[in-house]
């Protein structure tokens, strides 16, 4: 009979363990599959946040005409109506342009006031006031960082790149910006130095101005931080996702050359229209190329690179390195170089 009891006992601890165990499976899988909806949930109200905020974008921006067309459609639209709106991003296909496409902008970065004669101005995007104290806070971060580790790392790529555009100024500055990490690096300290650069230029156009010489603050224009980006078919979806993003929220302007485009042909298509605006961000624009020989010669362009000194890349290059002989002539800054 003890034995009876005992085994007794002992089932019943067994039954115990067991619902208690299957309690708990259940639990877990309730509260994974809440998760689950949850997150779900999450995503489709993200989703829908994110159409119904493109639609207000669209009926706030764009033309009617212009809604059911392509990003690029929708920029030809707006360009051509009075709702002009200056894009961030263009995609840019030289080979079109070197065919006679629809008209060849001579300043890349510059956007055309009009397209209804063959020659006319363009101009350069003007930086939005948000995006340019979000650099000038960044410049004030890196320049009071006082971290053994980085500080002085911060130091010297800050004063590289301040003598690079103390050399080319801002309209002749390029970042490669491909979303990498050097590159993602490089941006941000790109527009911590176009922030102080611009501002210090702007500041010094108002004493002038208040010393009685020539010069004003609405003479000096305040351009968007230039980059670039190559185009190709394997590009992981979330680049092109913090590309576009970070585009937008910093106010870049940012010409992304179409796949097909190597990147001899992208530089040279550059180099070769560099006519940099004057200080109210005018330019030349034109839609006959037989124009182009009657312009000054573009001016120099200064690209600012990720390399770093062991990358297979880098050879025996230095912070300030000009172009290889097979490429067009332009100078490389490497501010990480020996990061």
């Amino acid at each position: 009979r003890r034995h009876h009891n005992e085994t007794t006992i002992m089932n019943a601890s067994f039954l115990y363990i067991a619902l208690i165990l299957c309690c708990h499976s259940v639990f877990v899988v309730a509260l994974v599959t809440a998760e689950a909806f949850n997150l779900h949930q999450a995503t489709t109200n993200t989703v829908s946040s994110r159409r119904k905020a493109h639609q207000t974008y669209l009926k706030k921006f764009v033309p009617s005409s212009a809604r059911s067309k392509s990003s690029t459609q929708i920029a030809s639209v707006m360009t051509n109506s009075l709702e002009v709106v200056l894009p961030n991003w263009r995609d840019v296909d030289v080979h079109a342009a070197d065919n006679g496409g629809d008209g060849t902008v001579c300043s890349p970065f510059c956007h055309p006031l009009s397209k209804t004669s063959s020659s006319s101005s363009a101009t350069a995007a003007s930086w939005s006031d948000a995006a340019l104290q979000s650099g000038l806070d960044l410049y004030e971060r890196i320049k009071s960082c006082q971290d053994p580790f980085i500080s002085s790392a911060l130091t010297s790529a800050i004063h590289d790149l301040e003598m690079a555009y103390r050399l080319y100024g801002p309209f002749c500055m390029v970042g490669s910006y491909n979303g990498g990490k050097d590159a993602v690096v490089i941006f941000h300290l790109m527009r911590a130095v176009h922030a102080h650069y611009c501002h210090e230029m702007q500041q010094k156009a108002i004493e002038s101005n208040n010393n009685g010489e020539e010069g004003t603050e609405s003479s000096v224009m305040i351009p968007r931080p230039r980059v670039i980006y190559f185009n190709n078919e394997d590009e992981f979806p979330e680049v092109l996702d913090l590309l576009q993003d970070t585009v937008g929220l910093y106010d870049l302007d940012m010409l992304a050359f179409k796949e097909g485009v190597s990147f001899g042909e992208g530089l040279q298509y550059l180099v070769e229209r560099n006519f940099a605006p004057g200080k109210n961000g005018l330019s030349y624009y034109g839609t006959n190329k037989e124009s182009l020989l009657h312009l000054p010669p573009p001016h120099p362009l200064a690209f600012i690179l990720g390399t770093r000194s062991n990358d297979p890349n880098a050879g025996s290059q230095n912070i300030y390195a000009p172009s290889s002989h097979y490429m067009p002539p332009f100078l490389r800054v490497n501010p990480i170089l020996n990061w």
